[in-house]
């Protein structure tokens, strides 16, 4: 329903081009949605996730290159410097803009963990869980402050769920303390590093966001919401007087 109604805003959106990028993303989602439920099975998603873990991988890969603007040296060094990563907000990983790229990340991360803990084979488990910890180090370098608020939510709330089910969180963990620890003490040491960004990109990071720590500060600036939420207060509202 949501799907069709955003399709039907495109012949009264004043920006048609922007509402069709947006219904594009939601029409393939929602084709996805219904190929997975109508054809998948429980035993399937082990499998599904590791194709979901490599294009993390390469996505997530992608977006720390641009992120320290390593393509930009890799293209000029290769000699084809008139080439450029499409993108309006690095890095991006070629999804456009890092908003897009940070959904992309919250909705794969799952199914990457997925594929670490589920996989048999003890190097390709290594491979998986360095897939998730590059996803994690790109969400962060996207800044986007939204999706780290919904990814720590939907952790604490898994998390919640899993112990009430009486499912052991913590004995895969002791077992790979050290492991956990260093991968742990490498996430923050690459977290707290700024962009790298060329002076090419149409827009740059915001000036409270050169670090990870100021990007977390922010979000108690009173106008660190640019003006949404007062546009979440009258949602409800917006949705009365005018319906689709």
């Amino acid at each position: 329903l949501y799907t069709g109604i955003a399709a039907l805003s495109v012949f009264w959106a004043l920006n048609r081009s922007s509402t069709v990028a947006a219904v594009s993303q939601l029409a393939a989602l929602f084709l996805l949605f219904v190929l997975a439920v109508n054809t998948l099975t429980v035993d399937d998603f082990p499998r599904l996730s590791r194709y979901v873990a490599t294009a993390v991988a390469v996505v997530s890969t992608l977006g720390v290159i641009e992120f320290f603007n390593f393509d930009r040296v890799i293209l000029d060094t290769i000699g084809v410097a008139h080439l450029r990563i499409p993108s309006v907000g690095r890095p991006s990983s070629t999804f456009g803009f890092r908003n897009t790229a940070a959904s992309f990340l919250i909705g794969s991360l799952p199914f990457a963990l997925l594929a670490c803990f589920a996989d048999s084979n003890r190097r390709n488990r290594w491979m998986w869980g360095i897939a998730s910890g590059l996803a994690l180090i790109l969400l962060i370098y996207t800044r986007t402050r939204g999706a780290w608020v919904g990814l720590s939510a939907a952790a604490v709330l898994t998390a919640a769920y899993l112990i009430r089910a009486r499912v052991d969180l913590f004995g895969p963990l002791k077992r790979n303390l050290l492991w956990v620890g260093t991968g742990i003490v490498i996430l923050s040491a690459l977290s707290s590093l700024g962009p790298r960004q060329s002076l090419e990109t149409r827009q740059k990071f915001d000036t409270v966001k050169g670090s990870t720590t100021q990007a977390l500060a922010s979000i108690t600036d009173p106008s660190a919401d640019k003006g949404r939420l007062i546009f979440w207060k009258h949602t409800l509202r917006m949705i009365a007087d005018h319906p689709l």
